[in-house]
Order: structure tokens, then sequence, then C-alpha cells
């Protein structure tokens, strides 16, 4: 029976407030208005910015749908909807392009000014498609794919190859194009002969990794202290690995005595000020250029001595990898299934849905092993609609987690020493990835009524907080990092 124009009710995990679990409740998704489009979630990650909302670090409107990077089916269409059908695959898109504003239209740009990233937990016609318990549940970032079913505006879905395996190419959503795009895209030069430094080895840091290889670098130094992700960086690329507690330096010098002055290319995948000072500090006074991946902590910042730029170094950064996300995440999906690159590696373990909150217990510990469960969980209904009880499967990716924005116990005045965890012991991520499928049918050779949802979980950089107070332009930092 087709579900289209009605009120689906299924599975989502809602977080009530700040500092709580998430709860698997039986939500209402009502159908799309006007140019949004309703998605059967098959593949949904989390990250520590997802966490940051869960700690209290990054305040929005409660109860919320979390959830930015994700796969799914395209189940209906509100009307005027024309880039995308019913049984399309998609990727949902956290940073929408509209193709009108001044941005959209700057070829050098990817920042939509109806982007929603600001924390208004809404649609854009600032209303909300998810009820619970009788309650307007707000959206996140839009997209909310902690949920069997979302809805999403049309400016902020792309359409993919048919033959994709969703489980796979849900990291296009955000993590593996905001470290690859970072290196081929914002970098725009990194070519045959260029050096680069990448700071932190989780999953987009290693996506950086790959970047840099596809753009032809001559040497790719891996910065981590974690020296068991050494084998798959280098596995994806890195010609040289690092780890800054075996230096009495610091680690920009050290850097800058491997690479005749300095590296080209630098990018901070961590998010944290010290390294982000240190990235630029190794990179050529000259010539060299420094790119901010990770995201630091809004209530911090540092002050910088003009004269490290004056000489012409170059300091950037960009969301989303530079891409503009509606025309590229499908080019990117193109390249992936055409073997340009490879998601595999940045694939670990298995969890199901309803193990949410042990997954971002992974994340928070750096802890993270094979993990395959298959717990009963129920398919969505539409209302007024007999439930049927199917197997729920979980599959956990890569992705490199965020560092944390209050509370930091470094002072940076006293403590020049900076620890950098990244992960656990093992080298294993603690990122994860949830992809519930939403079908009923039989798959698999499973009976009628059983849905082969997933939830997949990766690797990831996890990083400590972050030390406030500003820095001294001329100070040298010693980087290290801690695996705790």
């Amino acid at each position: 029976m087709s579900t289209a124009g009605k009120v689906i009710k299924c599975k989502a995990a809602v977080l009530w407030e700040a500092k709580q679990p998430f709860s698997i409740e039986e939500v209402e998704v009502a159908p799309p208005k006007a140019h949004e489009v309703r998605i059967k979630m098959v593949a949904a990650g989390i990250c520590r910015s997802d966490d940051h909302v869960v700690s209290g670090n990054l305040v929005i409107p409660f109860p919320v749908v979390l959830g930015h990077e994700a796969a799914g089916i395209v189940e209906s269409v509100g009307e005027g909807v024309t880039t995308v059908k019913p049984g399309d695959k998609v990727i949902p898109l956290f940073l929408p392009q509209c193709g009108k504003c001044r941005i959209c239209k700057n070829p050098e740009s990817n920042y939509c000014l109806r982007n929603i990233l600001t924390p208004r937990g809404t649609m854009q016609d600032g209303t909300s498609r998810f009820t619970c318990r009788g309650k307007s549940l707000h959206h996140f970032l839009g997209i909310s794919t902690f949920s069997q079913y979302t809805v999403v505006d049309e400016i902020a879905v792309a359409k993919i190859d048919a033959a994709s395996p969703l489980e796979k190419v849900c990291l296009i959503g955000c993590g593996f194009t905001t470290g690859y795009g970072s290196a081929v895209k914002v970098a725009k030069v990194v070519t045959q002969g260029s050096t680069c430094a990448v700071f932190g080895l989780g999953g987009v840091g290693l996506s950086v990794v790959m970047g840099c290889k596809a753009a032809g670098a001559s040497r790719i130094i891996a910065v981590d202290i974690n020296k068991d992700k050494f084998a798959k960086a280098k596995e994806l690329g890195a010609t040289e690995c690092i780890n800054p507690q075996d230096y009495n330096k610091p680690i920009q010098e050290v850097l800058k005595e491997m690479s005749d002055g300095g590296v080209d290319f630098s990018f901070e995948v961590i998010g944290r000020l010290d390294t982000m000072m240190a990235a630029l500090l190794c990179c050529h006074e000259a010539c060299g250029t420094s790119i901010i991946v990770g995201v630091s902590p809004a209530s911090q910042s540092f002050s910088v001595n003009p004269r490290l730029l004056l000489t012409g170094r170059t300091w950037k950064g960009a969301i989303f990898g530079g891409y503009k996300s509606k025309d590229s995440v499908p080019k990117l999906v193109a390249d992936f299934m055409a073997k340009k690159f490879s998601l595999d590696a940045l694939i670990t373990n298995v969890l199901p849905f309803e193990k949410i909150n042990e997954g971002f217990e992974l994340l928070r510990s750096g802890k993270s092993g094979p993990v395959t469960v298959t717990p009963e969980t129920r398919c969505p209904q539409t209302l007024g609609q007999p439930q049927r009880q199917p197997v729920a499967h979980v599959t956990v990716t890569s992705k490199t987690s965020f560092p944390q924005t209050a509370g930091s116990p470094h002072n940076s005045d006293t403590q020049k020493q900076v620890s950098v965890d990244t992960g656990s012991p093992q080298g294993h991520p603690a990122a994860l990835l949830v992809m519930p499928e939403i079908r009923c049918s039989q798959t698999l050779g499973r009976p009628q009524g059983h849905l082969a949802a997933h939830i997949a979980v990766t690797p990831g950089t996890r990083i400590p907080q972050t030390p406030s107070g500003s820095h001294d332009s001329d100070a040298q930092y010693q980087v290290s990092e801690d695996t705790r």
C-alpha cells in the first residue's frame, strides 16, 4: 500500500534534552509539503558534531532528531519537486544548494545562503515534520537522519547512481567529502612534486590523505601519535608517518626540517587551536598553504602575528570540502562507482540502531572493535496499519570526530604540550554509521516482514578539549598526541 500523502509512523532516536541518552521512540513523520522530499533512510552516520548537541556544547532547541551523514531512498515528494522522484537513491545534504543566491552563483563558494546550520531546528518554512507523544520535534541541520524516515527540502537532497551501495556512499554525505575535497578542491594546486602534511588520522584525516594522493602529491606526511593508524594511512597514500612523541622539539620544526623549510600544504583535521597553529607554522613561509578542516570550539580564538602571512603563506578553510553539494555529491558517487577511490578502508564495525547510545560511548571513549548484532526492531508503518517485526542490522563506519567546546582542563599559557587523542590504542576509529534500511519486503532469504537495516561505525580522530586563551604567534608549540 502506498504511503504517499500519509503520515508515517516509524522509529527514530530522539534526544529529549542535553546530557541525556537517546530514546528510541515511535514518531510520526508528516508528508512532504511543496518542494520537499520524504526519504526512507538506509544509512546515517554519527560524528562529534552530533555529540556536541548531546553534551550541551552546541545549543539547539529540544527535543530533537539528530544525524547529518546519510543515504536513503525517496519515498514520496511534495508538489513542485522536479529533481528527484520516488524510488531514487539519494544523499541528504546538511549544506544545501539553492542555485539562486550569490554564493551558489559564485563558482568559488559553496556556503549557500539558505543553509540552516544555525540552530533554529526547523525546515525552510519554519515548521517541523516530526511529532512524538503529541509534541513537535526539532530538525537538525535540515535533514535529521537518525530516523527511519525523514523530510528534507529539495535543495538539500542529491540523486545518486541507482546501483550505488548506500551503506558505503553514505560517507560522501559528510566525512569523506569534507576531507577529500579539502585536498582536491580547497587546496586546488596540490600537484606532482608537492609535499603535504596531514595532522590527524581519523576518518576525515584519512580522506585528506586520499585526496592528496589523488591530486598528485609526491610526499604525504601523516602526523599522529597512534602508530597503529600508520599502516592504514600508508595503505591510502601516506608516504611517511611520524609520531610527535618521538621528538623533543615542536612538530612544526620537525616537518620544516623534513621538507626543506616547510611543506607546500598542511591540513589540520583535529579542531584544536594549538594544532592549527602548528599546521600553519609547518608550511613554507613564502609559498605554503594551510587548510583548516577540523571544527574548533566557537567560544575560543587566538591572535596571530600578521607577519606569518605577510611573507606569502596562505591560511584558509572551507566547509564540506569546498564542494557545491547538490552538484558535486552525484559526481563523487560516480567516481566511487568508477573505482577512482575506495571507501572500504573507512568501514569497520557493526551495531544495531537500538544501540545508538553505545555507539556514542564508543565515539567518546575512542574504543571500537568488531561488533555485529541483529536485534529485533519495528518496521515503519503508516497510520492505522499494523506493524511488522523485522530484524535490524546496523553497520558502523569511519569519521573524524570534532573537539569538545567547553570546560577544557588545559591552559594554553602554562601548558605548551598539546595532547591529541586520536582513538583507541589499537587504532580503531570511534565514529559511527547507522544504516537502517526501511524495506519491509523479503531480504536475503529472510521471511517477509524482516528488514536489512544496517548501522556502520568507523575510524575517527577523537580530540580532547581545546585550551582557551590566545597564542603568542612567535611561540613554538610541541604537538603530541595521546591515544587513550
